[in-house]
């Protein structure tokens, strides 16, 4: 047996290093740990209270995102993101079978927003549009099928009618000859008894019935003017009223059926012409809007807002000074109001917020170089 071999040791100093690394490693390891297991404990718990993507900051979409960028290949988040794809996918399933084609779209939305340019999502639209394609071809053939069974009832009435109105009228010719000839033999026997007599009376008879009838028919007339003064003032205050309440057409209603009483009259005129420039205007913002950070925005004629970006947004508006082509926008996440003023040719809002902010949209497919606006808080 050959000399023993000394063991080298490293240096005292170097073993203390790398058991500190060693120790600082398995420190950071377990912090991630904890870290992932927290956000899938609140992710879950979200998802059962029913925050799935909104509200912002508290949601289950957004926890499982968090642990994705800790640990990109983490199981558990990656399955939690799938069940919230699956859930928007089978809701908008749901939606389509029960012809709520609008929610069905709404749940496409935030299941794109989940996995965007997924396929399925994509074959799930094409069902969405062949489901309301079947629903509008089926309600067409509906319609078409009680037109035509109207037309027929309409046809089959007119003839009924029109052969009862003959029979009708051959009897009330009839009638009429045979009471002719009657009077007229009774007429012709009084007119040779007393002629005279007779010619006499009806001249007094004649002169005082025009008498009675001239006298009422001043009272009818000036009775109907009183009236048509009284309804058109009526009206008039209606019209006035509506339009203190923005009631536009309502008021546009009352002004014209002031000039039906009173043609041409210039106060009506005016009225009618005011109520219509403001009803246009109120109507000329509603339609599809490109907004802030290039997201998109939807004023509906029902008075709702729908804003279309990575975090979506909904809310309320309203016409405040048609004169001045001013409307208030409130949205529901944030809580922000809008005082957006429209342009002339109806395709530029220019805009300022609760905070004194201020920003410019454009109606889609009018501004095709339009450079994306920052975001005004917090720049691009």
């Amino acid at each position: 047996m050959g000399p023993a071999t000394a063991e080298i040791k490293p240096p005292p100093g170097e073993i203390t290093l790398a058991g500190q690394q060693a120790k600082e490693e398995e420190a950071a390891r377990l912090r991630e740990e904890e870290e992932i297991n927290r956000f899938l404990a609140l992710a879950e718990e979200d998802f059962n209270a029913g925050r799935i993507i909104d509200p912002p900051g508290i949601n289950a979409l957004e926890h499982y995102i968090k642990i994705l960028k800790i640990e990109p290949d983490n199981s558990a988040a990656r399955a939690g993101k799938d069940k919230i794809f699956q859930y928007f996918l089978k809701s908008a399933d749901t939606f389509i079978k029960e012809r709520q084609y609008d929610e069905a779209e709404r749940a496409l939305v935030k299941a794109d927003i989940t996995e965007p340019d997924s396929r399925e999502v994509k074959l799930a639209r094409l069902r969405l549009d062949e489901a309301r394609a079947e629903t509008e071809r089926v309600a067409m053939e509906e319609e078409r099928r009680r037109q035509a069974e109207e037309q027929k009832r309409l046809e089959e009435e007119q003839k009924r009618k029109a052969e009862e109105e003959t029979k009708r009228l051959a009897e009330e010719q009839k009638r009429k000859a045979e009471e002719v000839q009657r009077k007229a033999e009774e007429e012709r026997l009084r007119a040779e008894e007393a002629a005279r007599k007779q010619a006499e009376q009806e001249a007094r008879a004649r002169a005082e019935i025009e008498a009675e009838q001239q006298k009422k028919e001043e009272e009818i007339r000036i009775q109907r003017e009183q009236q048509q003064r009284e309804q058109y003032a009526q009206v008039m205050q209606n019209g006035d009223a509506a339009m203190d309440k923005k009631d536009y057409t309502t008021a546009l209603q009352a002004y014209t059926q002031a000039l039906e009483i009173i043609p041409g009259d210039p106060g009506a005129l005016d009225g009618r012409s005011r109520a219509q420039g403001y009803k246009d205007t109120c109507a000329a913002i509603t339609g599809e809007w490109d907004w802030v950070l290039g997201s998109t925005t939807i004023i509906s004629a029902d008075g709702k807002l729908q804003n279309f970006a990575l975090i979506p947004n909904h809310g309320t508006w309203e016409c405040t000074d048609p004169s001045q082509r001013t409307f208030t926008l409130r949205w529901v996440v944030g809580g922000w109001v809008d005082t957006v003023t429209l342009s002339t040719d109806n395709n530029m809002v220019d805009a300022i917020n609760n905070i004194g902010i201020r920003f410019q949209g454009w109606r889609k497919g009018t501004q095709k170089d339009q450079p994306v606006q920052q975001n005004p808080i917090y720049g691009k």
